[in-house]
């Protein structure tokens, strides 16, 4: 599957992300890549609604880190 994001953030305007990955309507695991900021990221996504995922930006504000997200689909 391809999953692409897209939305404002903060401090950046505008950012999102783009990956493949494989599941049904139920579990998703997606690897993938965040252009700006620049960063990899791991994602679970469960009943196409919850998703939790994992960034390393590595660079990002001269130190880099790690992200620990959990988001909600409308």
């Amino acid at each position: 599957m391809l999953d692409y994001e897209y939305g404002f953030a903060f401090p950046y305007v505008i950012t999102g992300k783009i990956g493949l990955g494989i599941g049904n309507s139920n579990n998703t695991v997606v690897l993938g890549v965040r252009p700006f900021p620049s960063s990899v990221y791991l994602q679970y996504t469960r009943k196409e609604k919850h998703l939790f995922s994992i960034e390393n930006m590595e660079g990002i504000w001269d130190e880099g880190g790690i992200i620990i997200n959990y988001g909600y689909r409308w």
